[in-house]
């Protein structure tokens, strides 16, 4: 070693040995260890003299190799950088396989690039027990994660796979990201099969076999067969376009909520609420049911609706067919000859039916009430519930709008027959 490079060290350090070193090429290779005075540490170096190209480079403890061309660990221990150009930092029992050329490991422990299948250009920044082995993946800290997708990512959290190309898992715990393009932040057990889906936050919720979807939060939550569709929080919220497509459907919250059929359907909130109808809905209630189409629920409990274009409005155990309008409870409107019928009920227990198309009901027990400033309109109109009696059709004990204007009232019984009564509710 030239006498002009041990007094330059000598100024500060106590040369304890040193050592040629096969690791380049031209020129001349040392291992230093010396005894810094001033710091009084023990320092391990290498030293290059002449012209040199590098084919590896090794340091920190004596178990650490470099067998590829051109790699190198710099630090650690028990590190092993197998592959051409490749490099680890620190850190322990890391490894770079024989293949995974251009690989890196920043630290951490037992991180490994490379495996069965042996793809370049992998980076692991830090963590332990993570294997990146797909072209360019990466995974930038947590533990026991497995990237092997094409430009995969994993940037942190435990147990998390990105198997799919340009996938992405940012945090959580038992993520699994299967085909291309799908994103995974945090939340625990979340999965995604398809393409391009984003399942984000929660707890067990699954995305399968299906493209273009969002399910946020909730848990144990899953879309299945239909495209563009999403669930937002809630739990146990399906929606499932196997028996169909129920492509762009949406569940927003909600425990138990379900959608089939062709799509598209809405559920907002409500409980075990059940939409297959297409450009159907069903708002809050529970145990509501809309198999039309274009037919909606607006809260309510084991309402249901099994006819196009109808609506149910609050209330219980109301059933509509075709076209038609419940309001209240134990409605009935499902035969087809009561098409386009409307009813208004109240709360009592007693079913309450259409008996003609296109007609309206209103069945109140206590009376039926128009207030307002008008003459007409201030008279409060007691309709008896009875039971018997037929009059042009009619029972005893309903208000019928009918014609132009008029407001036909049967009130009664008089000699077997309905008493009548007919007002012009427009004219004053």
């Amino acid at each position: 070693m030239p006498d002009n490079k041990i007094s330059q060290l000598a100024e500060l350090t106590t040369l304890v040995y040193t050592d040629v070193l096969p690791i380049s090429e031209g020129g001349q290779t040392y291992k230093i260890t010396s005894y810094n005075l001033v710091s009084q540490q023990i320092i391990t170096g290498i030293l290059i003299t002449g012209q040199a190209t590098f084919r590896k480079i090794v340091g920190g403890t004596s178990d650490n190799t470099a067998t590829g061309l051109n790699a190198g660990v710099l630090a650690g221990a028990s590190n092993q950088a197998n592959s051409q150009r490749a490099v680890i930092c620190g850190g322990a029992s890391n490894n770079v396989t024989n293949g995974a050329n251009f690989g890196f490991i920043g630290a951490g422990s037992t991180n490994t690039i490379g495996g069965s299948i042996a793809d370049p250009y992998c980076f692991i920044g830090n963590g332990l027990i993570n294997q990146a082995n797909g072209n360019y993946a990466t995974i930038l800290n947590g533990s026991s994660n497995l990237s092997t997708g094409i430009s995969s990512l994993i940037l942190n959290g435990a147990d998390g796979t990105s198997y799919g190309n340009y996938s992405t898992i940012v945090n959580g715990e038992r993520g699994y990201a299967f085909g291309p393009n799908n994103i995974i932040c945090a939340g625990s057990g979340l999965n995604v099969t398809g393409h391009r889906n984003f399942v984000g936050a929660g707890l067990r919720n699954i995305i399968q076999n299906t493209n273009n979807n969002f399910l946020g939060a909730g848990f144990d939550n899953s879309i299945k067969d239909a495209d563009s569709t999403a669930i937002i929080a809630g739990r146990k919220n399906v929606i499932d376009g196997s028996d169909g497509a129920a492509s762009y459907s949406i569940i927003c919250a909600g425990d138990g909520n379900f959608i089939s059929g062709d799509g598209p359907c809405s559920i907002l909130g409500g409980t075990q609420n059940v939409c297959s109808g297409v450009d159907s809905s069903v708002v809050g209630g529970k145990l509501n049911l809309v198999k039309g189409n274009q037919s909606s629920i607006l809260g309510g409990l084991s309402n249901k609706v099994y006819g196009n274009n109808s609506f149910v409005i609050g209330g219980g155990n109301n059933v509509s067919g075709l076209s038609q309008i419940s309001i209240g409870y134990n409605n009935s409107l499902d035969a087809t000859t009561r098409d386009g019928a409307t009813i208004f009920s109240d709360s009592t227990s007693g079913p309450k039916l259409a008996y003609s198309p296109d007609s309206l009901t209103i069945n109140y027990q206590s009376g039926v009430i128009f207030s307002g400033t008008l003459p007409i309109l201030s008279t409060y109109y007691r309709i008896p519930n009875l039971e018997n009696g037929l009059k042009d059709g009619y029972i005893p004990g309903t208000i019928i709008l009918s014609g132009f204007n008029t407001l036909l009232i049967c009130t009664g019984l008089r000699g077997g027959s309905g008493m009548f009564g007919r007002l012009n509710i427009l004219g004053i």
